[in-house]
């Protein structure tokens, strides 16, 4: 029989995964703009900016490493 306790452990794996593939989306496309030398529009404090995409890096980079220490 299944242990119901087996199933958050699969669930955790396919959060982990979507939230991997989302991360690399948003670096693509964030990096894209940049290549182009477009802007990008982010949400913060409540209100929409445009950065330069270049900038956005930078900011994701930093955010990034943030969370791996």
């Amino acid at each position: 029989m299944n242990n119901p306790q087996d199933k958050p452990n699969k669930s955790e794996d396919i959060h982990d995964k979507i939230d991997r593939g989302v991360r690399q989306a948003i670096y693509k496309a964030i990096k894209r703009h940049a290549l182009l030398g477009e802007e990008i529009a982010v949400w913060r404090d409540g209100k929409v900016l445009i950065l330069p995409a270049s900038q956005a890096l930078e900011e994701y980079h930093k955010s990034q490493n943030q969370k791996e220490n």
